[in-house]
């Protein structure tokens, strides 16, 4: 049996408060691991951590039932002294945190081309060690060379309208029309997003060292 449609409770309108103007921004930390041997090939990999996530003005809008997303980006670079660096591919992953008041716990979910995972956690202690876990990501160079990894994260709030879409696709539903959604759900969300102000996206970069692939 499937969960209940989660609405945004209508004690999360009156929770809003203002975000500081001087709130810790999201810090995103990529290292490469030592020489791998992945499909017999010797190549480094990135890892990526996310940190200070809920110190800030994206936790304050969680609290506040606004559910967020994190989109990520690797972007595989070749080096050429003389040259323009040579772009190769990208890989991309995101993961959707949601508060759900209703049932007190807090979910994480990545969707997949497989189908999506979810994680509850029952704290906020517990979703904070979560998210700033370090993962390492199966971002492999094409060829042989000088590279570096270009890790982008966006963090935004997420709309009805996305949040329906992402529901229907855990459950393995397809997409959703306009007439399928909640109105008064998406009316509080939007309500709730223009009170907060400002919140609807932040992004960071960073770009790893150089490394061989031989």
């Amino acid at each position: 049996m499937s969960r209940p449609r989660l609405l945004l409770p209508l004690w999360a309108c009156l929770a809003v408060t203002a975000v500081p103007a001087a709130a810790q921004r999201v810090e995103l930390r990529v290292a490469l691991t030592p020489d791998t041997l992945v499909d017999g090939r010797q190549i480094r990999l990135p890892k990526v951590r996310t940190l200070n996530l809920l110190s800030g003005r994206w936790g304050q809008a969680l609290q506040n039932s606004l559910p967020l997303r994190l989109s990520y980006q690797i972007e595989i670079w070749r080096s050429r002294d003389g040259w323009i660096d040579q772009y190769e591919r990208t890989v991309e992953w995101g993961v959707v945190i949601r508060h759900e008041a209703l049932f007190d716990q807090y979910t994480v979910t990545t969707p997949r081309a497989q189908g999506a995972t979810e994680v509850s956690l029952a704290t906020w202690e517990a979703l904070d060690r979560h998210l700033s876990r370090e993962a390492l990501i199966l971002a492999r160079p094409g060829g042989r060379g000088t590279y570096y990894f270009h890790v982008r994260l966006e963090v935004t709030t997420l709309s009805t309208a996305d949040l329906d879409e992402l529901e229907r696709f855990v459950r393995g539903e397809g997409t959703t029309t306009d007439r399928e959604r909640n109105p008064a759900s998406r009316s509080v969300l939007q309500f709730l997003m223009r009170m907060t102000g400002g919140l609807q996206s932040e992004r960071v970069e960073q770009r790893t060292e150089k490394f061989v692939v031989p």
